[in-house]
C-alpha cells in the first residue's frame, strides 16, 4: 500500500527485530497473536485515498497524493483533476469513480452524522485510507471491482524547505532507529469502526451503480485443524557462494539467522560501480539466486559473493544478512498464509497478503512470496507468456521510453540502463516532448535541445548504443499518446513494443498493451505487436544533501539546483557514472559563460583566428587589441561588418575545394557557410573525441595503478598476518564502514576549533560509555598473556569521570582508609530530622485559594509554564538521544559541559549513523582479550584519525590514550626527515617502492 497512507512494516522493519533470533521470535508472536487476533487481507490495488473539503460549491470529497503541492494540500476535485493528473494517466479512472461514488452519496443520503463521528468533517488533515481495485488493476486478479476502506488516517505536518509550502497536520515525529523526524506521510488514528460501517452500507448502493462493491476491510481467519509450525522452514538448506572456487557454504536457515545481524539502513557497492540496499530485493536475489518459480535456495542460480560485490568480507557479511532475512521473511511467511482463509475471496495465499495490528505503532503485514512484488503472481506468469511467445522473439522487444527529461536524471539514467542491459531487449528509444521546463523562479530554462544534448553527450556513453533520443511524434507531450502515436506512424510490421515501467509501476504498461488496437480506443496498427515487459528498479534517493532535501530524485529540484547555483547539490541528481562531469553539465544547463582566450597574432607562429570574440569590440589593451584599438565604437562595428562579407566572398569562391564547382555555382553564400559549419563542427568533434580518448587513457593507466595497489594490499594481507589479534583484525574491518562517515562531519565543522573539539570529545566519550559500560578504557589484557601489555586506567584528558559526592555529615576518613559502604554506616550515624524532633515534621497540603502565594504575579505563571515546556523538551532530546550500551541498558547521550553545542549535536547524529557497525563487529568477539584490544584500539585509531585530519584543517589533540601517545611518537619517527625516503626504504622499482610501503603502514598499524 503506497500513497499518502504510506507502508506497512515487514517484520523484519520492525526496529526492535535486531538479530535473526529476533525475527523468529516475531513471527512466533505473529503465530500467537492469530490464536484471537484478526487479520485482512492486503489487497493489491491503487491507494485512492480522499478527504472532505470545502469548496466554492460547498462540501466536496477530493483526492490527496500527500505531497506538497498546493493542489494535493488543497484537494484534488473533479473539476482540477487535469491539473494534477493530465490526461493517459492511471490515477484518472481510479480518482473520477471514487469522488463521482462519493459526492453522489453526499448529495442524495445523510452521511453527515457518520463524517463528523469519523472526524473528517471539519478536518481535512484526516482521510479515508482506500485501496481502488479494478480486477485486475495491480498484480493480483480479482473477480469484482471494488473499493475498500482500511480505515481512518492522518497527515503529518511537513514543510516543503525548497518552496515554503506547508502542510498542515499532525505533529511529525521521530524515528527510533535514526532519531531523525520520520518520512512517513501519515498515520492510522483511532476511528469508532461503526460509523465507518454504517457509512459504508449507507454508500454501498450509489457504488453499486458504477460497478462495485464497497468493503471496510476483508477479514481473514484460521483454517479448522491447521496449524502453524516453522520446523521444517527453519531446516531448510541455505548455501552461501562466496567464489566458484569454494563453490557453495551449506548451512541451515536456522543457523543462518543465529548468525544473522539486521543489516542497518545503508547501500552496498558492487562492483559495476552501482550501490543498492543491504536490506533490499536485488542483494536477495544474487545472494539466494531467488525465482518466483521457487522458494529453494539454489547455488546454480546464486552471484557469487565476490564477483558482485568485490573481496570485502564486510560486504559480503551486510549482503548474506539481508538475503537471510528477507528468505526468513518470506518462508515463514509462506507458513502464516497458509493457515488463513477468507468468507468468500479465498485463502490468504490468492491475494497479496495479510496485515496485522499489533500492539506496535505501524501495521505490520505478512506477504510470503509476494515480497518478490509481481515477479510472484499468476499475472506476472501470464504477462511473461504474452512477451515471450518463442524463443526466437525474445531478444527483438523495442521499448518506449517517452518523458520530458528536463533535465534527465539520475533516476532517468537507471530506468533506461535496466532496459539497455536487459537481453530480451532490442533497442530503447527514449520520446523527449518539445515543452520547456523552468525552475520556480523560473531564471532557468531547461529546452528539449538540452536536454538532448546532456543525454547524448553524458548519458548515452554508459547506457550503450541499444539507447536513441527522438522527438516526440507531432510534438506530443502526453507521454502515453506519445508512444501510441510512435506504433501508429513508426512501427513495422512483426515488431514488439513495450512501454518503460517500473515493477514498482506495471498499471501503465498493462493500459499501454490493453489499450493498443482496443475496441473503443484510437490507436492501432495491424501486424505489431505490445508487449507488458517492467524491469525491476528501485527508487533513486537524494542522499549526502547540504539542504536536507530526502525524497525521490525530482528535475523539479535539478532545475531550482540550477536556479540557485547550488552545484553541490545538483550533483547529487546525476547518475553516479557522470557525477565527476558535473560541472560540465551544471555549466551548460545553468549557461554559464565561459571566457575564451585567443592568441595574439604576435604571439604565435600560427595564423590568427578568424572569428573575433565578443571581447573584441571593448577597450583592449596591449598586442592583443589588434586593428580595432585606433577606431571608435561606430566605426569598429562598420568594419566589422565589411570584413564579414569580404570573407563570406573570400571563403565562397577559394575555400571549398572538397565542393564540385557544379554543386558550387548552385549553393548559395548562406549554403556554403552552413556546408563550412558543418565541415567545422565534425573536424571540432574528432578533435573533442581524440582529447577525450586520450584522458580516458589516462584514467584507465591510472585505474590500472588503482588495482595494482589493491592487489599488493591483498599480498600484503596474505604474506603477512595483519595482527596477533582477532579483536584488532575484526576493528579493521568496522573502522573502514565507520571512519569515512565520522571524518565527512569533522571536516565539515570549519567555523571554529570548539565544534571540532566537542564533536570529537562527545564521539568519543558515547563510543566509551556503549562498549565499556563500567568503566572508561579498560586494560588491553591483565598482563599475564605474552606480548600483551596492560593499558592504564586514566582518562582521556577532558574526560576525568566527576567525583562521588560525600555524605553531608561526618569527616573525612584518615588517610588510607575509606568511607564503609553504604549499607554498613550503623543507623545512628545518619542524621533522622523527623525522629530528632520531638514535635516531629508537620506536612501540610495546599488546598485552596487562601493558601496560594499572595505575592505570586502573572509573569511568575508564565515563567513557570515556559520552564514546564522547556523541561518537556529537553526530556523529549534527551529520549530522542539516548543509546543502549552493549549489556542493553539505556544510558543518555553525553553531555559534556562547557563544549559547543554544535559539535554535540553533530556527534549524536554521527554516533547513530556509525554504532551499528561497531557493536555488530564487537558481539560476534567472544575472547575477553579480542574484546578489549577491539575496544581500546577503536579509542586509539580515532584519536589518530582525528589526529590526522586536524592536521588538514589545524590544531592538536588534547584526547589521549597510552596506545595513542605510543603510535603518535612512532608517527613522528616514522616520518621524521624530508630528504629520507618513506618509511626509510631504499629507492627501487616503482611497483616495489609502493608495495614494501603499503607492507610497512599495514603492520605499523596493526601489528
Amino acid at each position: 500500500m503506497g500513497g499518502p497512507a504510506g507502508h506497512m512494516k515487514h517484520p523484519f522493519d520492525l526496529p526492535h527485530v535486531k538479530t535473526g533470533e529476533d525475527l523468529i521470535k516475531e513471527f512466533e508472536k505473529i503465530k500467537d497473536f492469530l490464536k484471537e487476533g484478526a487479520a485482512a487481507i492486503k489487497i493489491d490495488g491503487i491507494n485512492t485515498s480522499f478527504k472532505l473539503v470545502d469548496t466554492p460549491e460547498g462540501k466536496q470529497f477530493s483526492a490527496d497524493r500527500g505531497s506538497t503541492k498546493q493542489i494535493d494540500i488543497d484537494g484534488i476535485t473533479l473539476d482540477n483533476l487535469s491539473e494534477r493528473f493530465p490526461e493517459g494517466h492511471g490515477m484518472r479512472g481510479a480518482i473520477t469513480t471514487l469522488l463521482k461514488i462519493f459526492n453522489e452519496a453526499l448529495q442524495t443520503t445523510n452521511i453527515k452524522q457518520e463524517l463528523q463521528v469519523l472526524g473528517v468533517w471539519d478536518d481535512p488533515t484526516k482521510f479515508f485510507n482506500t485501496e481502488y481495485v479494478e480486477k485486475t488493476t495491480n498484480v493480483v486478479k480479482y473477480n469484482k471491482n471494488f473499493v475498500a476502506i482500511h480505515g481512518i488516517n492522518q497527515f503529518y505536518e511537513k514543510t516543503n524547505k525548497r518552496t515554503g509550502t506547508r502542510r498542515p497536520g499532525r505533529e511529525r515525529p521521530f524515528d527510533e532507529e535514526t532519531g531523525k523526524p520520520t518520512k512517513d506521510v501519515g498515520t492510522e488514528i483511532p476511528y469508532k469502526s461503526e460509523a465507518l460501517k454504517s457509512l459504508i452500507n449507507k454508500v454501498t448502493p450509489i457504488a453499486n451503480k458504477y460497478g462495485f462493491e464497497l468493503y471496510s476491510t476483508i477479514p481473514a481467519q484460521k483454517k479448522e485443524n491447521v496449524s502453524i509450525s516453522y520446523n521444517a522452514v527453519l531446516s531448510r538448506p541455505f548455501p552461501v557462494t562466496t567464489n566458484r572456487e569454494e563453490g557453495p557454504q551449506p548451512a541451515t536457515m536456522r543457523a543462518r539467522l543465529a548468525m544473522a545481524n539486521k543489516p542497518p539502513p545503508v547501500l552496498i557497492p558492487l562492483v559495476d560501480g552501482r550501490k543498492i540496499p543491504a536490506l533490499g530485493k536485488e542483494v536477495y536475489k544474487i545472494v539466494t539466486g531467488a525465482s518466483a518459480k521457487d522458494d529453494k535456495v539454489v547455488p546454480d542460480r546464486q552471484v557469487p559473493l565476490e564477483e558482485a560485490f568485490g573481496e570485502e568480507e564486510e560486504y559480503h557479511r551486510l549482503a548474506i544478512d539481508g538475503a537471510v532475512f528477507w528468505h526468513a521473511t518470506r518462508l515463514l511467511g509462506n507458513e502464516v498464509l497458509k493457515s488463513l482463509t477468507t468468507s468468500g475471496m479465498g485463502d490468504a495465499t490468492d491475494h497479496e497478503g495479510v496485515v496485522l495490528r499489533m500492539d506496535y505503532k505501524w501495521p505490520v503485514k505478512v506477504t510470503g512470496d509476494f515480497i518478490l512484488g509481481g515477479e510472484a503472481s499468476e499475472f506476472r506468469q501470464v504477462a511473461e507468456a504474452m512477451e515471450s511467445p518463442s524463443e526466437s522473439e525474445d531478444d527483438n522487444i523495442i521499448v518506449l521510453y517517452p518523458g520530458g527529461f528536463k533535465p534527465p536524471h539520475a533516476g532517468h539514467f537507471e530506468l533506461a540502463k535496466r532496459y539497455a542491459d536487459d537481453p530480451a531487449v532490442s533497442e530503447v528509444i527514449m520520446l523527449i516532448g518539445p515543452k520547456e521546463r523552468k525552475s520556480d523562479d523560473g531564471s532557468v530554462t531547461i529546452t528539449k535541445e538540452k536536454a538532448i544534448h546532456i543525454l547524448n553527450e553524458y548519458y548515452i556513453p554508459h547506457l550503450g548504443n541499444k539507447v536513441t533520443v527522438v522527438d516526440t511524434p507531432d510534438g506530443e507531450e502526453n507521454p502515453m499518446r506519445a508512444a501510441f502515436k510512435w506504433i501508429e506512424k513508426k512501427a513495422k510490421f512483426g515488431e514488439t513494443y513495450a512501454l518503460a515501467t517500473s515493477d514498482k509501476d506495471p498499471g501503465r504498461a498493462k493500459d499501454f498493451y490493453e489499450g493498443h488496437c482496443h475496441p473503443e480506443g484510437k490507436y492501432c496498427k495491424e501486424g505489431v505487436d505490445i508487449a507488458i515487459h517492467p524491469v525491476e528498479t528501485s527508487p533513486i534517493m537524494y542522499s549526502d544533501r547540504t539542504d536536507d532535501e530526502d525524497g525521490m530524485i525530482s528535475a523539479t529540484v535539478m532545475r531550482d539546483d540550477l536556479a540557485k547555483g547550488d552545484k553541490e547539490n545538483f550533483v547529487t541528481n546525476l547518475p553516479e557514472r557522470v557525477q565527476s562531469q558535473g560541472n560540465e553539465i551544471f555549466d551548460y544547463l545553468g549557461e554559464v559563460k565561459k571566457t575564451e582566450e585567443f592568441p595574439s597574432p604576435s604571439s604565435s607562429d600560427e595564423e590568427p583566428i578568424e572569428e573575433i570574440s565578443s571581447a573584441a569590440g571593448g577597450s583592449v589593451e596591449g598586442p592583443g587589441a589588434g586593428a580595432w584599438e585606433a577606431f571608435s565604437e561606430e566605426e569598429n562595428e562598420r568594419e566589422r561588418r565589411r570584413s564579414k562579407l569580404e570573407e563570406n566572398k573570400r571563403e565562397s569562391e577559394t575555400n571549398y575545394k572538397y565542393i564540385s564547382d557544379d554543386r558550387k555555382k548552385n549553393m548559395s553564400v548562406k549554403e556554403l557557410l552552413q556546408e563550412k559549419q558543418k565541415i567545422e563542427e565534425i573536424t571540432l568533434r574528432s578533435h573533442i573525441r581524440s582529447l577525450l580518448g586520450k584522458k580516458y587513457k589516462k584514467l584507465n593507466e591510472e585505474n590500472k595503478l588503482r588495482l595494482m595497489v589493491r592487489r599488493l594490499i591483498k599480498e600484503a594481507a596474505i604474506e603477512d598476518t595483519p595482527s596477533r589479534s582477532t579483536g584488532i583484525n575484526k576493528l579493521v574491518s568496522a573502522l573502514k564502514i565507520i571512519l569515512p562517515t565520522i571524518e565527512r562531519a569533522y571536516k565539515s565543522l570549519t567555523t571554529s576549533t570548539e565544534q571540532r573539539d566537542s564533536y570529537k570529545r562527545h564521539l568519543v566519550k558515547a563510543f566509551i560509555d556503549t562498549l565499556s559500560p563500567q568503566d572508561a578504557i579498560s586494560g588491553v589484557g591483565d598482563g599475564g598473556e605474552e606480548g600483551v601489555e596492560p593499558l592504564t586506567t586514566e582518562e582521556p584528558v577532558g574526560m576525568e569521570p566527576v567525583a562521588a559526592e560525600l555524605p553531608p555529615a561526618g569527616e573525612l576518613p584518615p588517610e588510607g582508609e575509606e568511607f564503609p559502604p553504604e549499607e554498613e554506616m550503623p543507623l545512628q550515624e545518619q542524621a533522622n530530622p523527623v525522629a530528632d524532633s520531638p514535635e516531629g515534621i508537620d506536612i501540610e497540603v495546599a488546598g485552596g485559594a487562601g493558601d496560594e502565594d499572595p505575592f505570586r504575579t502573572k509573569e511568575d505563571d508564565e515563567a513557570a509554564a515556559k520552564a514546564e515546556e522547556e523541561g518537556k523538551e529537553t526530556e523529549k532530546k534527551r529520549k530522542k538521544e539516548a543509546f543502549k550500551d552493549v549489556e542493553g541498558e539505556e544510558k543518555d547521550f553525553p553531555a559534556l559541559p562547557g563544549l559547543d553545542e554544535t559539535g554535540r549535536d553533530e556527534a549524536v547524529d554521527i554516533y547513530k549513523k556509525t554504532i551499528d557497525a561497531v557493536i555488530r563487529t564487537y558481539r560476534r568477539l567472544h575472547s575477553d582479550r579480542d574484546k578489549a584490544h577491539f575496544k581500546d584500539y577503536l579509542i586509539t585509531n580515532l584519536l589518530l584519525y582525528f589526529d590526522k585530519w586536524e592536521s588538514d584543517i589545524g590544531g592538536v589533540p588534547e584526547l589521549s590514550t597510552p596506545e595513542y601517545e605510543a603510535e603518535k611518537a612512532a608517527k613522528e619517527k616514522y616520518t621524521a626527515g624530508a630528504e629520507a625516503p618513506l618509511g626509510g626504504l631504499p629507492p627501487g622499482p616503482l611497483q616495489e617502492t609502493i608495495k614494501k610501503s603499503i607492507l610497512a603502514t599495514i603492520l605499523k598499524y596493526t601489528t
